[in-house]
């Protein structure tokens, strides 16, 4: 009920462009065994765990949450039904996350439609790793009760940094974030503004739009180039039109779009041709310059002077 929301989102898309996950592309990404032996934590790793790498999950819960989570499974203080609960839990996602070498998978797959906007099956292992991490919490529990008070010390001190020590992964490397052109703070100044950028490219290479994305957030203006873990048939066709720019059928598609503006990313440019071709845009009489630096050139678009535009 608490995902219903986010849940009747997917279904609105999958039933408006037709989207669902193959059964193939599901294969592809379900985990094997492997994946439960697999741990970016520095010690495993180092000692036994890089031979099972690269995986579509990494799913080994460690060697001390899972002797906890064998004396959460007896605690004799533990809720039993809790305990059953977290089992079924457990198995369940451990079943799922093989995907469709489960046996009934196709058949589920079939009968429940979330499954056919599922695209790893192996991330269903979570749940496993939650159970057993709920089980642990009930051993840390039934150990701690036992004891003196000395003895509940030490269990509070060693189990999470057991714990801990099984899981860690550092020193961490990072990647800095690109920074975003200055240009775009300009265009943030820009009134109801829409952007078209180019080079846009094509849907199998769409996730090179994605430094589009990150300068939206200086700008948060709409654009027409998007990236996500899947693209429409309507976004292959905008590109097929868009990218015979400036030909009269990128006009019209331009003008349907309602774009009001077009970013010209130079480096990109200046890789396919040369600077007397860049140069003619300014020639080009509906679209007007409007902003520049040395990255980007901005085009106000003049519909009146589009293709198909009323001659009146």
């Amino acid at each position: 009920a608490l995902l219903a929301p986010m849940l009747w989102q997917y279904l609105a898309v999958s039933r408006e462009f037709g989207i669902v996950r193959s059964l193939e592309e599901t294969a592809r990404y379900g985990a094997t065994w492997r994946d439960y032996l697999a741990t970016g934590g520095r010690l495993h790793y180092a000692l036994w765990s890089a031979q099972f790498f690269p995986q579509s999950a990494v799913l080994f819960p460690g060697v001390a949450v899972t002797l906890l989570a064998l004396v959460g499974l007896r605690a004799p203080g533990a809720d039993r039904g809790r305990v059953r609960m977290c089992v079924a839990i457990g198995v369940l996602g451990l079943a799922m996350s093989f995907g469709p070498a489960l046996p009934f998978y196709e058949w589920l797959y079939r009968a429940v439609p979330l499954l056919q906007a599922t695209r790893v099956a192996a991330r269903w292992g979570s749940l496993t790793l939650t159970a057993l991490a709920v089980l642990a919490g009930f051993g840390v529990a039934a150990l701690r009760d036992r004891g003196s008070a000395r003895s509940r010390l030490a269990v509070a001190i060693v189990a999470p940094l057991l714990v801990t020590v099984e899981a860690l992964r550092a020193p961490m490397a990072f990647t800095a974030t690109p920074l975003i052109p200055a240009i775009y703070h300009q265009i943030a100044t820009l009134p109801d503004a829409v952007l078209l950028e180019i080079p846009m490219f094509p849907a199998r290479e769409f996730n090179l739009n994605a430094p589009y994305l990150l300068a939206q957030t200086e700008h948060f203006r709409p654009m027409v180039a998007g990236y996500s873990g899947l693209y429409t048939s309507g976004y292959a066709d905008r590109v097929a039109d868009l990218v015979t720019f400036p030909s009269e059928r990128a006009q019209m598609r331009i003008r349907t779009l309602g774009i009001t503006h077009v970013v010209f990313h130079l480096a990109p440019l200046r890789a396919s041709f040369d600077e007397s071709a860049i140069d003619a845009l300014d020639t080009l009489p509906w679209l007007e310059r409007v902003l520049a630096d040395d990255t980007a050139r901005v085009f106000r678009v003049r519909r009146e002077r589009l293709a198909g535009a009323d001659s009146r």
